[in-house]
């Protein structure tokens, strides 16, 4: 789906370069180019914050809030406690998962890990910190839980 928007405001982008340079509807109506310029402009500057919003923006979100125990994570949104808790926590189980993973690892190296490493987390987590859950009514939180299981 992001390829699409990309390709589209591309074009957008394009057509108001095109009004600007070549100015089609001032030769046809034989009128100024100011119109041309205005769409123009208009166009180009719609790509461009299409551009800022979708693609450079995000690289500038801090890391943080969206790792494991981070501002808009699951086990921030979820669960009740604070930061250096649930990131103890959480840390906590890195050799045991690791050691789960290692057999997974050694029969098919090149599979992608994180989403299982993210998911032995995720239970050993929920397992120890199930009487801290809260908002256990929203649907996020649901879903998260329902997934980890």
């Amino acid at each position: 789906m992001m390829i699409f928007w990309g390709l589209f405001f591309l074009t957008v982008f394009l057509l108001g370069l095109y009004l600007m340079v070549i100015n089609p509807i001032a030769k046809k109506y034989q009128s100024t180019h100011f119109l041309d310029l205005g769409l123009g402009s208009g166009l180009m500057a719609v790509a461009l914050i299409y551009v800022t919003l979708a693609h450079i923006m995000p690289q500038f979100e801090d890391e943080s809030v969206t790792q494991p125990c981070g501002k808009k994570s699951p086990q921030a949104i979820c669960y009740g406690l604070d930061t250096v808790t649930c990131s103890r926590a959480w840390h906590s189980f890195d050799e045991t998962c690791e050691l789960e993973i290692k057999p997974i690892r050694e029969k098919r190296p090149t599979t992608l890990l994180y989403p299982i490493t993210y998911k032995c987390h995720a239970q050993k987590f929920d397992k120890i910190t199930f009487y801290n859950r809260r908002r256990t009514d929203t649907a996020f939180c649901r879903e998260y839980f329902k997934k980890i299981e």
